[in-house]
């Protein structure tokens, strides 16, 4: 289980300001299981946008530009995720869920 600071739903900082007995900021900023959302970044992600790793990035938006195929665009997804230590079968399910709670929400 991954864990790291949670972004919100606009990919900001996500925040719960909790303060002491004193009124004083005690921790803000929500930690917890990172995982699927690291898997997100990295999928909307293009090659060189990450300054720590340049050649992490599935450069989806690239391939659909490029009407590239099917296999194409899975091949880079599983490098990408294999860059960052994750296998496509480990996460599927869990982005399937994902994107079906994002297309309630639209």
């Amino acid at each position: 289980m991954a864990k790291g600071i949670l972004l919100d739903e606009n990919n900001d900082l996500k925040i719960q300001v909790r303060r002491g007995a004193d009124g004083k900021i005690t921790s803000g900023l929500v930690v917890g299981e990172s995982k699927v959302q690291d898997v997100y970044l990295v999928l909307q992600s293009n090659q060189g946008e990450f300054k720590e790793d340049p050649i992490l990035g599935a450069n989806l938006f690239r391939n659909i530009r490029m009407k590239a195929d099917r296999s194409k665009i899975k091949s880079d997804i599983e490098i990408a995720l294999a860059r960052m230590g994750v296998k496509l079968s480990d996460v599927e399910k869990e982005l399937q869920a994902f994107i079906n709670q994002q297309n309630l929400e639209l």
